[in-house]
């Protein structure tokens, strides 16, 4: 079964380490495929964006931020952010599947849930009309 649970508080981070450590090398890799693009030094570039979460973390755990895994089995397979802009407005960062779940009935909630749909579907509480990347 397919969960999308909002995590909150100083725990969250390393419930979705583990994601954002297979979505910066899938980036890297898909920037590579698809546009030519390397990096000189891809490890360099992993852990200034480790910190650039670190740093933006209170901001998604707090407030009207939110910082979303999707579970299929209690196994997290996707993770989604959607960061407050303004008071109607809310930028979707993050947003990863695990390549495996992808195209699967189990990949679907998760990136409706974060992307595809209406921010305020994925949060209703949080007063966002509309949502962009």
């Amino acid at each position: 079964m397919t969960r999308i649970e909002r995590l909150e508080g100083p725990g969250a981070a390393a419930a979705v380490e583990p994601l954002l450590r297979e979505y910066v090398p899938w980036v890297v890799a898909e920037l590579a495929a698809a546009l030519g693009l390397t990096f000189d030094d891809v490890d360099a570039v992993i852990e200034q964006h480790h910190a650039a979460f670190r740093a933006e973390l209170p901001n998604l755990v707090e407030g009207r931020g939110r910082l979303l895994v999707a579970r299929v089995d209690g196994e997290p397979v996707g993770v989604g952010a959607l960061k407050p802009v303004d008071a109607t407005t809310a930028e979707v960062k993050r947003m990863f599947v695990r390549p495996r779940t992808k195209g699967t009935a189990s990949a679907g909630p998760s990136s409706s849930g974060c992307s595809t749909t209406p921010a305020a579907r994925a949060t209703p509480s949080s007063g966002w009309r509309r949502s962009r990347s």
